[in-house]
């Protein structure tokens, strides 16, 4: 991101005042913004920083608000115009562009993004877009420095258990006294991932610091690659005023790392940097080589920096030539988009919420076509007034609030069926018998989808499937499934329970043919004989691009007969066999540490964690006496079982744990919420926290 103009209004020093950094009507702006060293220009690198704290952050920000206001009892606001950059994940449905926005704080220093009617006159023409305040930030990078840094020692915390830590990356523009990143400790880790793990972005990272620090300031780094590098002795041994160098380069590095831990080249992001009086940090016949250093290190970073006219004649002319490309622009207004229109005697079939392809759907579209109707399958979003028919797909009841939508905007026309909304209503037979449409899902590509059997014996109170489809029954053989088709995604609720089942089995083996059990097969009714055949068959997850087997563990029934069981199928290491884990119905905490305990004992086992929800008219979750007296013991416990795979399905349920914790016993188990961010999303570990501190 980059900031192209700012209108300020009501500002103690910056009243009226219009600021252009770069014109988006070029494709490129200066790299180097240098402003007078005086009070109006240091209330505007601090004015530019209340923009990208955000409304939310606001009121942590170390700083007098009233101290910004020329009239205290009319708002400031600041309209600015923004270049933004589409980054890696983020940002991924908006094109690059120039946006306008605008950021206003009340009289009583509520901060709130100025309404798009009180922009008019402010480029019409550019699209208005609030800032995205992530804890990454990866598009909206910006760090901001004052001219007193000091740095922790000791005292630096890097597992981002503070919620308000992204805005720390300009405290030290307010606060003389805050903190910059401990040197050491940082490098340290920085190290350790870099030459110990040999992780590439923090590789990358480590040889920049060691190149640039060596070469521009003659600062001795040639031991940093090294794997013995010892940095408390080597920075004990840097002269005072070298380490005032460093101090805020290793800050900035830390903070645009934190932003983009899997960028490969992080210090190329585009972002935002801001320095008030930088030349007193510095010896003044090193300045130039350190203005040298922040420009090679961050090629990409926008530089808005305050200095006196004495220390103006010491930036080096080349850096301040350098110009950074703008992302391709386009500033004429978004074009909405057109309406749905469908021919006559259309049918209009919504998709509300399956995960795979929805076969009632599909057999309602061979019928209407078989007739002569038009149809069109959407997603519930997307609505049009021209369909004569709707018919709409609902699999779980928690997507009422969409069907009630849909009711309302399509009234009598639409028709809805599902076991989201009723397990009684079927298709009528003579399209229930018909094959699907495939050309409706074309992702399914080679690949069948339907039943062969329906329905279980089994009369497990959760599940509906003995309501509504009965005993287990065939429905279909294999040839009119398949339609010559080699790879099938079953749906069967139990096949095993079909008293023909190995039959079916044989004929999968004879015809060589891929299967998806995506339901799971039932571990109690596997006999040596049945393990046998079924490894005959080529088992496969639902996109067929490795062997899978699926087997279901929702208590701990019968745990010595499952295990037997299991033997029979001789897995070994390496292969790959998904337990569906149901939790947060009718189990205790120590029976979903036994669970757990037990998958983990099987060879080639994995779990799948999924948290119950009632279905329609379905019984709710009896968890009172979840937790014991033991949960702390317990909850360790459960941090030590890891799985080979597949353990971010178990922070789901690590989560839910957390949670439930918090509700019960009113404090948070920190080694917990540890693990739930030990490998993704560490920097919402603070965010997270706070939220659990708010269930208190």
């Amino acid at each position: 991101m980059y900031l192209l103009q700012l209108h300020i209004n009501n500002a103690s020093q910056n009243n009226d005042s219009e600021i252009v950094l770069g014109d988006f009507i070029t494709d490129a702006i200066p790299k180097w913004h240098l402003l007078t060293l005086n009070k109006k220009n240091h209330e505007l690198l601090q004015l530019i920083a209340l923009i990208f704290c955000g409304p939310k952050y606001l009121d942590y920000l170390p700083c007098a608000l009233d101290d910004y206001f020329k009239c205290p009892d009319q708002s400031l606001i600041i309209k600015f115009v923004y270049a933004v950059h589409q980054h890696r994940e983020k940002l991924s449905n908006i094109s690059s562009t120039i946006l306008r926005n605008g950021f206003q704080i009340s009289p009583d220093f509520k901060g709130s993004y100025t309404h798009k009617k009180n922009l008019t006159g402010f480029y019409d023409q550019l699209e208005k877009r609030n800032l995205f305040y992530s804890t990454g930030n990866i598009p909206y990078f910006f760090l901001a420095y004052g001219n007193h840094l000091e740095h922790h020692t000791g005292t630096d915390n890097f597992d981002f258990i503070d919620p308000n830590f992204r805005i720390t990356r300009f405290y030290s523009l307010f606060d003389k006294n805050a903190k910059l990143t401990d040197p050491t400790e940082y490098l340290k880790r920085l190290h350790y991932r870099a030459i110990l793990k040999n992780r590439y972005p923090a590789k990358q990272a480590l040889e920049q610091l060691t190149t640039y620090i060596s070469t521009l300031l003659n600062i001795d780094t040639s031991c940093w690659m090294n794997k013995e590098c010892n940095f408390d002795r080597q920075w004990s041994r840097f002269p005072d005023y070298q380490k005032q160098l460093l101090h805020p380069v290793i800050d900035a590095s830390r903070h645009i790392i934190d932003a983009s831990p899997f960028v490969a080249d992080a210090f190329n992001i585009p972002g935002i940097l801001l320095f008030h009086s930088p030349y007193t940090l510095c010896p003044p016949n090193m300045f130039s080589s350190w203005m040298k250093l922040w420009d090679a290190l961050f090629p990409n970073m926008q530089m808005i920096v305050t200095l006196s006219p004495q220390a103006m004649t010491k930036v080096p002319d080349s850096i301040v030539s350098k110009r950074l490309k703008l992302p391709s622009v386009s500033i004429s207004k978004k074009k909405s988009k057109a309406p749905i229109i469908l021919p006559k005697k259309s049918i209009l079939l919504i998709d509300v919420d399956s995960r795979l392809p929805n076969l009632a759907l599909m057999k309602l579209s061979n019928y209407y076509k078989s007739k002569g109707w038009s149809v069109v399958k959407v997603r519930p979003e997307l609505k049009t007034k021209h369909a004569e028919k709707i018919f709409a797909s609902v699999i779980f009841n928690k997507s009422l609030n969409k069907i009630n939508r849909l009711n309302n905007y399509y009234g009598d026309r639409l028709t809805t069926g599902g076991s989201g909304v009723s397990i009684t209503k079927r298709l009528p037979k003579t399209i229930e018998n018909l094959q699907p449409d495939y050309s409706l899902y074309p992702e399914l590509e080679d690949r069948a989808i339907g039943f062969l059997t329906r329905g279980c014996p089994k009369k497990c109170e959760f599940c509906i499937v003995p309501v509504k489809e009965g005993k287990t029954h065939q429905v279909s053989d294999l040839d009119d499934l398949l339609q010559n088709r080699s790879k099938v995604i079953l749906l069967d609720d139990n096949i095993l329970s079909y008293p023909n089942a190995d039959q079916l089995f044989e004929e999968m083996v004879q015809k060589n043919i891929s299967v998806n059990f995506t339901q799971s097969l039932d571990l109690m009714l596997i006999t040596k004989e049945r393990a046998k055949m079924l490894r005959r068959i080529k088992c496969h997850n639902t996109k067929f691009t490795r062997n899978n087997y699926y087997f279901s563990l929702n208590n701990t029934d019968h745990l010595n007969l499952l295990r037997r069981n299991y033997g029979y199928f001789q897995f070994k290491p390496g292969e790959n066999v998904e337990f569906i884990y149901m939790y947060g119905y009718n189990t205790t905490f120590q029976e979903d540490i036994d669970r757990l305990k037990f998958i983990k004992s099987l060879p080639a086992a994995y779990v799948f964690t999924q948290e119950y929800k009632s279905c329609l008219n379905g019984p709710q979750p009896k968890l009172s006496n979840f937790f014991d007296h033991d949960a702390d013991r317990l909850i360790d416990e459960l941090i030590s079982i890891n799985f080979s795979q597949n353990m971010k399905s178990m922070e789901n349920y690590y989560r839910w744990i957390s949670q439930k914790y918090v509700h019960q016993f009113k404090k948070i188990h920190h080694p917990l919420v540890d693990t739930i961010f030990r490998y993704n999303y560490r920097d919402k570990k603070g965010q997270y926290i706070q939220k659990c501190l708010e269930m208190f």
